[in-house]
């Protein structure tokens, strides 16, 4: 047998050994490769988890329509019992962009989490666009009926012929004009109504048209909205869970020894160019992967590291690396399936870093979008979240104005108009930002940054007569807080103080816009006022009268400022209240201007023939006294600035309408309506027999003679005269003058009196003195009371 050597023996050893290092070597070298080739092509599969189907059409109508990138279609036979009708007309999967038709019925269109540019077009004429939105679409073909429950929706306007084989964006120049509908609106669309009269009007003139409102309480409880909002609700459950499994279900996720070591082996083992590429980009992807994870566990440290390696990743490409559409479109994807997580989700804080970080290479338009989109997602959180929200968005818009603008001129000017609009749509959805107390996000503030905003706009804007127009929408927009305000304060839900300091502040920017247009000068804040908010004054009157504010007047407000407008004394005009807002004293109203006021008031009404205006105190003196002639009866009265109606109405000696009644309605008659009182007061007394007569005006003037006559004949009996209803007639039908013939005095009844007595103002004039016996007339001129009269005949008998 032959033994080897020793020395040979050690050689064999070690070829053996050798031998079997290389076949580990190579055997975790070819388990890495495939490992890794595994890893990429898990890579992509899971990128097209976090991603949605091509679009495969319209089929049974009665289940939901799937759009890729998140969106849903749901569809019902309208109120009026048309068939939805639907057709494609166009797609670009590689854009996201789908383009329809619909024709008819109730459609329900959820795209809150979806990135898609989608078109419904309805009669060629009218073109919805969803931003991020939930909403309900009626149409029958000549209607449009919207409503917006999440998001906002553009709503493009065409008239004539526009291609629609693309999908196209509320920056359209083919569009004559675009109205923004944001979350919580509806709007009324006639088709018949669209048209070239909508170019250039702003959005203010376009709410009026088309009925712009908030969504009413009945819409937003109906079957159909309730089960398609449930709906949402369970489908974007099912899209966060979807997300969540894909991205915690990793075949490695680099924490702990084996992680470790993989990563060393990636790294060191990948040699092909490409390859190393992905491998960097699985890497990075990785870091981010988990920083979510760390997130959702509220782990701050983790997060904070993975976060920081993410981001060194990313910057440590080269720019062909960085610039990869690739790349591009896995980031993306990763922050378009994080916006499902809200702000009360832990990785919604990676949402919003990887939207701060600068590497997702957003426009500034894109990023303010994503920023509003936060606010209405906070605003289920409470006042705080949305004060945060807010600032957010406001920083990043105001900083990024100028650059808007820049880049392109017409674009940005539009942009910017929508931002106005959303914030004041903002404003007025909610008490919240009138309040002061904490902890509501203070008005002062949000106040201070609409104002500022709306200063950055204006300045964009040189034309005199778009500028013009753009002051009076802010106008309008302030009016509309006002009223706000009102209805706030009297359901109970803000305070006194807070209600006048939001009233100070609308009041001045009104003043100041108005002051810087064509039509400014306080006659303009006067005129607008006087139609738009008629009772501004008394709303800004009681919330400076604190001795209505106690309970005793009432236990709600709306109590109390019945008990202030019933009992008050004076009035406070629009001058007043600028005055007595910015302290400095306004052009002033002669009260020879006040008096005539009123007297033009009363000579509106057809029927007034005579209008005598008693003194006038002072500018807000509230009653004013007003005789006068209504359709041939004579009336004394206080008539009421404030309220436009009459008080204390004292009809041929009757009081008729006393201010002492129990409640306001039983103490108080308008102008319009005296005249019927008159008749129904005194037509039984004095009719007697009536006389047939087929004019209505000549017996309504009948019966106000006779209660006239009958009234003259009591006055001058009272007074000692002998008088009968014989000897009064009516002399002057338009001033209410009557002539008294032959009437005597019972302790000198060798006189005999004619004259002229007007009833208004019960004045007596040509007063003739005859004397039975044949002494002669004589005739005395003037005017006198009809006290005067027996006086007078003393003296003659002297």
């Amino acid at each position: 047998m032959n033994v080897l050597p020793d020395k040979n023996k050690g050689v064999i050893k070690r070829v053996v050994v050798e031998h079997y290092v290389k076949l580990i070597f190579f055997f975790v070298l070819s388990f890495v490769l495939v490992a890794v080739n595994f890893w990429f092509e898990e890579t992509e599969s899971r990128r097209n988890a976090l991603q949605e189907q091509v679009f495969e059409g319209f089929g049974d109508l009665s289940e939901e329509v799937l759009v890729p990138s998140n969106g849903i279609l749901r569809f019902a036979s309208s109120e009026d019992g048309d068939s939805p009708d639907i057709v494609t007309t166009w797609v670009d999967e590689d854009e996201k962009a789908y383009v329809f038709d619909f024709r008819g019925g109730n459609l329900w269109g959820n795209f809150e989490y979806s990135d898609a540019l989608v078109n419904l077009w309805m009669d060629e004429r009218v073109v919805l666009i969803p931003d991020r939105a939930r909403f309900s679409l009626s149409f029958n073909g000549g209607r449009v009926l919207l409503s917006v429950f999440d998001g906002d929706v553009y709503l493009g306007f065409v008239d004539g012929d526009m291609v629609t084989d693309r999908a196209v964006t509320p920056y359209e120049p083919e569009f004559i004009n675009v109205f923004l509908v944001p979350v919580d609106s509806q709007v009324v669309v006639p088709i018949s109504r669209v048209d070239m009269g909508l170019k250039g009007v702003f959005h203010s003139k376009l709410a009026k048209e088309f009925r712009y409102a908030a969504i009413s309480n009945e819409v937003r409880n109906s079957a159909w909205v309730v089960t398609n909002l449930l709906l949402d609700d369970r489908a974007a459950e099912i899209l966060r869970q979807r997300v969540s499994t894909t991205i915690s279900g990793r075949f490695l996720n680099g924490d702990g020894l084996l992680g470790g070591v993989w990563k060393w082996f990636s790294d060191n083992l990948t040699f092909i160019e490409g390859k190393r590429v992905m491998r960097d980009y699985e890497n990075i992807f990785l870091d981010l992967e988990r920083s979510i994870a760390a997130a959702n566990k509220a782990d701050t440290f983790v997060l904070d590291v993975a976060f920081e390696n993410f981001v060194a990743g990313v910057q440590g490409l080269d720019d062909e690396a960085r610039d990869d559409s690739y790349f591009k479109e896995t980031l993306m994807e990763y922050f378009d399936s994080l916006i499902l997580f809200g702000p009360e989700d832990g990785r919604h804080a990676v949402f919003l870093r990887l939207l701060e970080s600068g590497l997702l290479g957003l426009s500034d338009s894109e990023m303010n979008e994503y920023l509003w989109r936060e606010i209405y997602r906070a605003s289920v959180l409470g006042d705080e979240v949305v004060k945060t929200a807010l600032d957010r968005y406001y920083t990043g818009l105001k900083a990024s104005m100028a650059r808007v603008v820049a880049e392109d001129e017409v674009f940005g000017r539009q942009y910017l108009l929508f931002q106005n609009q959303l914030l004041d749509n903002l404003f007025l959805r909610d008490p919240l930002f009138f309040k002061d107390n904490a902890p509501s996000f203070y008005r002062l503030k949000y106040f201070e940054l609409k104002s500022d905003f709306e200063e950055r706009l204006l300045a964009l804007f040189v034309d005199p007569v778009v500028s013009n127009e753009l002051r009076q929408s802010m106008i309008d927009m302030k009016i509309r807080t006002l009223k706000l305000l009102k209805n706030f304060f009297f359901q109970e839900k803000i305070s006194i103080s807070d209600a006048r300091e939001v009233f100070r502040i609308q009041f001045l920017e009104i003043d100041d816009l108005l002051s810087e247009s064509v039509v400014g000068g306080n006659q303009a804040i006067v005129n607008l006022f006087e139609v738009e908010m008629a009772d501004i004054d008394d709303f800004w009157g009681y919330l400076n009268s604190p001795r209505y504010h106690s309970r005793s007047f009432g236990e709600t407000h709306n109590e109390r400022y019945i008990e202030y407008l019933s009992e008050r004394d004076t009035i406070l005009s629009i001058i007043g209240i600028k005055e007595d807002i910015t302290g400095v004293p306004q052009q002033e109203v002669e009260l020879e201007d006040i008096a005539q006021e009123v007297e033009e008031r009363f000579r509106r009404e057809a029927q007034v023939s005579v209008v005598t205006v008693g003194e006038v105190e002072s500018v807000d003196q509230r009653f004013v006294a007003v005789d006068g002639v209504i359709g041939g009866y004579a009336f004394r009265s206080s008539y009421d600035r404030d309220q436009d109606v009459l008080r204390d109405v004292i009809i041929y000696n009757n009081l008729v309408i006393s201010g002492e009644g129990v409640s306001l309605g039983t103490r108080v008659v308008k102008i319009d309506g005296l005249l019927s009182l008159m008749i129904s007061t005194f037509t039984d007394a004095v009719s007697g027999e009536p006389e047939v007569i087929v004019d209505p005006t000549v017996q309504e003037d009948t019966f106000a003679q006779r209660a006239a006559r009958i009234y003259i004949t009591d006055r001058l009996n009272a007074l000692g005269f002998e008088a009968t209803i014989e000897n009064v007639s009516l002399s002057n039908r338009m001033s209410l003058t009557y002539r008294v013939d032959s009437v005597v005095f019972a302790e000198r009844p060798e006189f005999s009196y004619s004259f002229d007595f007007v009833v208004a103002g019960e004045k007596v004039s040509n007063v003739t003195v005859e004397s039975p016996s044949g002494g002669g007339a004589r005739v005395f001129e003037g005017e006198m009371s009809l006290e005067d009269l027996p006086a007078l005949s003393l003296n003659l008998a002297r």
